[in-house]
């Protein structure tokens, strides 16, 4: 009995060694100790001689900072920089990996010459609350956000003319947002596989532990005129475009789902869509592709300048997700698909979010939001959602809007909006969760939320029981890759690769291993083929 009970408390001990530990914090405590090598930097310096502006603070960096990441890549940061009045924040920072294979244009013409974002993401050092910090940089290009559970803050690249060589720290209290109704268009009823994933989501089992190496791949179809709002420059569209998955990620990231981008479509002519409604738009994006892409959902960002405040967005169903490959467990329907559309010029009120330079609160919040719903979930205000099960109590999970009706078998129509309403759900007590409505005056959406138990456990569930998506890929300590064909492949070993096959044209290729990689004699990539290959074993992966 004694050994019993020895054996219990030790379980217990070590069940609560880092009782603290949220996903994010976990994956950098783990890096940090299978790594021993971290780079320590302080670049940054308050300006004292510049300050004009209540709003932000101005700051020099060491003129060698960003050329010495950008060359160097290192695993593994300790970052220190000022955090307002006189005082200074350390980060510790690991780099990651959007895991993007493939850069288009038009569709045809592949993009071989992209400068590549280094991304990290981190907690802060000695601070036991829940944040997150993330950094995205490029030549002449630093965004780095910094979020607590009481405020967040930015150091970014200044745009003003005066200051073009210097950097502005800003922190959310100080900064003013337009506060329009949500208004998504996604008000369809949930598939069979996500009404599924919404019964078991109160089930403990379905919580943060249970898919953690699963890997979701996105599609990015950026629209003309995303292209034009970015200056009509390629790369600065693909700067935006990781800096806004960057923070997307994270958000995912601690709800233990891993999403990664499979490839980016930039139109710079005139993009096969319509632009006078977002319906139409989503209509138009997804039968252009159907499931002829590479990705497990297509997500599209608009700029839709001509429309104020933007038309938000709109996801083609709840619960709808195909095969990585094209044509592989097809999932496209001219009424459901895993489309989403996302018309990034929109604003709304929000807290605890990270805000980039070129990455807004409002967009990261709108496409965390529509993928959401193609990974199962309703919105926090549908009445369906499984409140309790002894008994069964039906409800909606918040009052930050209108509730939606759910269909019954006396009552259906398109959206169910004829139907009898339920009771408002209960006023959130520290903020709305990516799923809610929670952005009018008064309210706010706050990234620490998440999408709160029950939507996340449903997410988790339906990516979880769903067969098109797969584990990320294997880490074996030595591997020997051979010919490749067509199409995206990843390679990650602990120690060492060997390839010695060929790669025929239009294969995409990723070989990431810990110390070594080995291009054999017999190794052959023809035209058209594209190799990336790194020495971090594994890390770009979990």
């Amino acid at each position: 009995m004694k050994c019993i009970f020895i054996i219990l408390i030790i379980m217990v001990a070590m069940q609560h060694a880092y009782p603290q530990e949220w996903p994010v914090k976990k994956s950098v405590r783990e890096n940090f100790e299978n790594n021993q090598t971290v780079r320590s930097y302080s670049p940054f310096k308050l300006n004292e001689s510049k300050q004009e502006n209540n709003q932000y603070e101005i700051l020099d960096i060491s003129s060698d900072f960003i050329d010495t990441l950008l060359q160097e890549k290192p695993l593994n940061v300790e970052l220190t920089f000022p955090s307002g009045s006189n005082s200074l924040l350390t980060a510790q920072l690991i780099r990651t990996n959007l895991e993007n294979m493939r850069f288009t244009k038009n569709r045809q013409e592949v993009v071989n010459d992209v400068q590549e974002p280094l991304i990290y993401t981190g907690v802060l050092v000695n601070e036991k609350r829940e944040n997150s910090v993330m950094l995205t940089l490029n030549d002449n290009y630093f965004s780095m956000n910094v979020l607590l559970p009481e405020r967040h803050f930015q150091i970014g690249k200044s745009l003003d003319k005066k200051n073009l060589k210097n950097y502005i720290l800003t922190e959310s209290n100080d900064l003013s947002q337009e506060l329009p109704d949500m208004d998504c268009g996604t008000l369809k009823q949930p598939s069979p596989e996500a009404y599924t994933a919404m019964e078991q989501a109160r089930d403990p089992a379905r919580s943060l532990s249970v898919i953690g190496d699963r890997c979701i791949y996105v599609f990015v179809d950026c629209f003309d005129s995303l292209y034009q709002w970015r200056s009509k420059d390629y790369q600065q569209t693909i700067n935006y475009v990781y800096d806004l998955f960057n923070a997307v990620a994270t958000g995912y990231r601690n709800e233990q789902i891993n999403v990664k981008i499979s490839g980016i479509n930039v139109w710079t002519t005139m993009d096969p869509y319509r632009q006078d409604n977002r319906d139409n738009a989503l209509a138009d994006l997804s039968a252009y592709y159907k499931d002829d892409f590479w990705g497990n959902i297509c997500v599209g960002l608009d700029f839709s300048v001509l429309a104020n405040p933007g038309r938000s967005g709109v996801a083609g169903d709840i619960g709808r997700i195909k095969g990585e490959e094209p044509f592989s467990c097809p999932a496209y329907t001219v009424n459901d698909h895993p489309f989403c559309y996302n018309d990034l010029d929109y604003f709304g009120n929000y807290q605890n979010f990270p805000a980039t330079s070129i990455a807004t609160p409002q967009q990261i919040y709108l496409v965390m939001h529509e993928m959401g719903h193609l990974f199962g979930s309703s919105h926090t205000h549908w009445c369906g959602w499984i409140i309790s099960n002894n008994p069964l109590v039906t409800g909606a999970l918040d009052n930050c809007s209108g509730v939606e009706a759910t269909c019954s078998s006396t009552c259906s129509n398109a959206d169910c909006s004829t139907c009898p309403p339920c009771a408002a759900g209960p006023a959130p007590s520290n903020g709305g969760t990516i799923m809610s409505y929670c952005i009018g005056a008064g309210q706010y959406v706050n990234f620490n939320n998440g999408f709160g138990s029950i939507p996340g456990n449903a997410i988790r569930t339906f990516l979880d029981n769903h067969p098109c998506v797969v584990n990320c890929p294997p880490c074996p300590t030595n591997q020997t890759v051979g010919n490749l064909f067509t199409g995206v492949h990843r390679f990650e070993s602990s120690n060492s690769i060997i390839a010695n096959g060929t790669l025929s044209s239009g294969s995409y290729v990723t070989l990431d291993a810990g110390q070594k990689i080995t291009l054999s004699p017999g190794f052959r990539a023809n035209g058209g083929s594209r190799v990336r290959i790194f020495i971090d074993g594994c890390q770009s992966i979990r």
